[in-house]
């Protein structure tokens, strides 16, 4: 799980990488907006990815959907972007410990299996703990205000690899080992 994760906040982190224009606050705010919308949509195809990326992203797209957010206000300073956003998502920081009470329950039955087969599995017994989570009638919704933090790279603005904690965790529905 924590594998995916990875994955998800390294696409976050190629969504968010754009090339610089006359004005950084323009081009954060069009890219935060564009990286949100290529969420709820699901539509990666636009995107180089590998097939672990894109299978990791599918299972998350349902909440995705679910997300909303507001841009507050947008400021610029010292080649910085703080897009300041309200962030409203699906709380899934309980599935992991759900997910491995399904994985104890599976474990017999896949003994003796391959790798390929476990880790099979495990990714299909994931997505449908998460999307049985996402239609629960009593989801819990987290909302925060932050700040998603753009440095100039080169001539690129691009999502800041420290500081973005909180932007983390909203897209990935606080979904932590």
């Amino acid at each position: 799980m924590k594998k995916i994760l990875l994955v998800i906040l390294g696409l976050i982190l190629m969504l968010t990488t754009v090339s610089c224009g006359d004005n950084g606050k323009d081009v954060a705010k069009q890219d935060f907006e564009n990286s949100m919308e290529a969420l709820k949509k699901g539509d990666f195809s636009g995107l180089k990815m590998n097939k672990e990326t894109v299978e990791s992203l599918q299972m998350f797209t349902e909440g995705y959907k679910k997300m909303t957010y507001t841009i507050n206000k947008v400021t610029e300073a010292d080649n910085k972007v703080l897009v300041n956003v309200t962030m409203k998502y699906p709380n899934l920081a309980e599935v992991p410990a759900i997910h491995k009470e399904v994985m104890t329950q599976l474990a017999p039955s896949l003994q003796g299996k391959s790798d390929e087969e476990i880790t099979n599995k495990s990714k299909e017994a994931l997505k449908a703990t998460i999307d049985e989570a996402l239609k629960d009638s009593d989801l819990k919704y987290a909302e925060e205000t932050f700040d998603v933090i753009y440095v100039k790279d080169g001539k690129e603005w691009k999502v800041a690899d420290q500081g973005n904690e909180a932007y983390s965790k909203a897209v990935t529905f606080n979904f932590q080992q």
